[in-house]
């Protein structure tokens, strides 16, 4: 019977401890976001969505900050309300001039208190990442520069009144230059004979 006294209290005694360390002072699970693409080129959108909702104290919607940090630095950053379920999105479209390479999303849940300005309810989202590529160039990309055209030399075009140019032949190997080409055909008019 002492074993069974025993062995509750230190059970007992083991569940206290644990609840005495997620108490108030615990780190909490970060919230969650989605991104729409890990790998983004130049020109694409990417989409950036919560899963778990950003939800006020007062049970209203959070304030949200987003930022896009690329070695270190924030390239890009916006701060808005949550709907009033607390979801939120925004997308990015990434232009020319933009660095290449690795980026994570960070972003925050802004849940104050509106009657304790100085309380500090921030929950941040677990970082996302993504990688930026450059755009496989296209012939009419409007992202990339257009190529230059290269002038060509002007030519005459053949009128009803004026045959065309005679065309230069060209040489196919060594003293060989391929036969010309047979005159064109003279119409003729031909009058039908009727028989009957």
């Amino acid at each position: 019977m002492k074993g069974l006294v025993a062995g509750g209290v230190a059970l007992g005694v083991a569940m206290a401890g644990s609840l005495a360390l997620a108490g108030p002072g615990a780190a909490q699970t970060p919230l969650e976001m989605s991104l729409s693409k890990t790998e983004v080129q130049v020109g694409d959108p990417l989409t950036i969505s919560s899963v778990s909702p950003c939800i006020a104290d007062d049970g209203g919607p959070g304030e949200v900050d987003l930022a896009l940090i690329h070695t270190g630095e924030s390239v890009w950053k916006d701060s808005f309300q949550a709907s009033e379920s607390g979801a939120w999105e925004r997308t990015h479209v990434f232009v020319n001039g933009e660095p290449l390479g690795k980026y994570t999303v960070q972003a925050t849940c802004r849940a104050q208190d509106p009657e304790d300005p100085e309380s500090s309810l921030d929950e941040e989202y677990a970082p996302a990442s993504f990688t930026l590529i450059g755009r496989i160039a296209g012939p009419e990309d409007p992202l990339l520069p257009t190529p230059p055209t290269i002038p060509t030399a002007p030519t005459t075009p053949a009128t009803p009144d004026s045959p065309a140019a005679p065309e230069e032949p060209v040489s196919i190997g060594a003293g060989h230059n391929p036969p010309p080409d047979p005159p064109a055909a003279t119409p003729v008019r031909v009058q039908p004979t009727f028989t009957g």
